[in-house]
């Protein structure tokens, strides 16, 4: 074979390498656009999974033991119920399409993941589900959970919308009547934002932090919000009245530290004077 040819065909052979190089498992796809549309004609979940292939430990893990076990085929044990999506970060971005270069950061900041491996499980309308991500136990048991994911699915959703309600309504007290103390605290804290913080500093803080704590205990809650609003309290009472007791016992060890070297300074002063009375 002619040098010419032995090159053509080398060449060639990277190219097919390169072609075949990606970082989405067998059976999933990277495009979670389709796949949402494919799932809201069928009636199917998708499983999009978000992931660090090749820097991920537990990603790494994942992998292997569920998306490429060789004895239980985890993509065709639930194709009847779901769609795969790979939604990948790698450090190497040769392993992903071009458009999924573009997609996938946008997706991974839209559905706020953050950590990796998520799996988010969603309905074709986009709606959460369920989220996971690495769980022990191989292949099946991990195809049998989202098969009870499935089978439960408008429990789990109605479960996700009551969970988004109170965090809008928790949100709504917290504005309503707490949000004002954040910077409140946030300036009563301001003295001890330095390298070396004495006694005295962390002393003034929890003054501070008491006057705020007073303001909070002061707060009246109307009729309509009490419930929520009571317990919005309660527990932001709980964590000033904990940080303030904090603050105090570093006053007493930052006292007691100064006054230790106060005390050993002292002694060092009588021990050079007696040594030079000695002389």
């Amino acid at each position: 074979m002619k040098l010419k040819s032995l090159i053509t065909l080398a060449a060639c052979a990277c190219s097919l390498l390169a072609l075949g190089k990606s970082s989405t498992p067998k059976g999933f796809t990277d495009d979670l656009d389709a796949a949402l549309a494919d799932a809201k004609k069928s009636g199917k979940y998708v499983y999009a999974c978000f992931s660090g292939s090749d820097w991920c430990g537990w990603c790494v893990k994942l992998e292997k033991e569920v998306f490429s076990d060789k004895e239980f085929d985890f993509v065709d044990a639930l194709k009847d119920d779901y769609l795969f999506v790979f939604i990948d970060s790698p450090n190497d971005k040769s392993l992903l399409s071009e458009a999924a270069k573009e997609r996938n950061p946008k997706l991974t900041e839209k559905y706020q993941i953050q950590g990796f491996p998520t799996a988010l499980i969603l309905t074709g309308a986009g709606e959460t589900v369920e989220q996971t991500g690495y769980r022990a136990g191989g292949a099946q048991k991990y195809a049998e959970f989202l098969k009870d994911v499935r089978k439960n699915g408008a429990t789990l959703i109605e479960k996700q919308k009551k969970l988004a309600e109170q965090k809008k309504r928790e949100k709504e007290i917290r504005d309503k009547y707490f949000v004002s103390f954040e910077k409140k605290l946030d300036a009563a804290l301001k003295g001890l934002q330095k390298e070396k913080r004495s006694a005295e500093d962390f002393l003034k803080a929890a003054e501070a932090v008491e006057a705020v704590l007073k303001d909070i205990k002061a707060v009246k809650i109307d009729d309509a919000d009490k419930e929520l609003g009571g317990q919005l309290k309660e527990q932001l009472t709980g964590g000033v009245e904990r940080l303030v007791r904090f603050l105090k016992q570093n006053a007493e060890k930052g006292k007691a530290k100064a006054e230790k070297g106060k005390a050993k300074a002292e002694k060092g002063k009588a021990k050079v004077k007696k040594d030079a009375e000695a002389k």
